[in-house]
């Protein structure tokens, strides 16, 4: 097959298999949710940082992903004592979760994934999506509300368990903390 070959093929397929996929509004999602994270985070720490006993500072960095290209983002460092743990933004183009911040401190490292609320570990279904209609549409979302899953729910920020085994816990004040311990002295 030549160029030309190709090139007519791609002029006189139509390319209805590709997903239609609002990728801005995916990213403002994702830097919203981040922004939510961050002012969670703020308040949880809110009486340490008024009686100085912990600092906060925010800096840009920049993630690349394959749709979104290159973007900013904040990444927020809180100083404890002499010690740094940074909440550092990985990406939201991932599998099973709308994004992901790590929590980085001298002893570890713990994940935090944008999940659906009800979640309480991965679950990924795969449905092959060609709209046609209207009807299309519904028929997708009856297929997976039949398997337990809301495609409109509402999500949140969880801690999530490392592989193999991963489960997500809620994120609070309390598991915020503990998870601040762990990173800085292992607990």
């Amino acid at each position: 097959m030549s160029k030309q070959d190709f090139d007519l093929y791609l002029r006189s397929t139509p390319n209805s298999s590709m997903p239609n996929v609002d990728w801005k509004s995916e990213l403002d999602f994702w830097l919203s949710q981040l922004e939510v994270l961050y002012s969670n985070v703020q308040g949880w720490l809110e009486d340490y940082i008024l009686e100085k006993q912990i600092a906060v500072s925010f800096k840009t960095d920049f993630l690349q992903e394959d749709v979104l290209g290159i973007y900013a983002v904040r990444q927020l460092a809180i100083y404890i004592k002499e010690q740094v743990i940074k909440l550092e933004p990985i990406g939201t183009y991932l599998v099973g979760t709308k994004g992901r911040v790590d929590i980085t401190g001298p002893t570890g490292t713990v994940r935090l994934l944008l999940v659906q609320k009800d979640a309480q570990s991965p679950r990924i279904v795969y449905r092959k999506r060609l709209y046609e209609s209207a009807d299309d549409e519904a028929r997708d979302k009856a297929f997976f509300e039949d398997k337990g899953l809301n495609i409109e729910a509402d999500w949140v920020w969880k801690i999530s368990t490392n592989p193999p085994h991963i489960h997500f816990f809620e994120l609070n004040q309390e598991s915020f903390l503990d998870t601040l311990l762990r990173v800085i002295d292992g607990h």
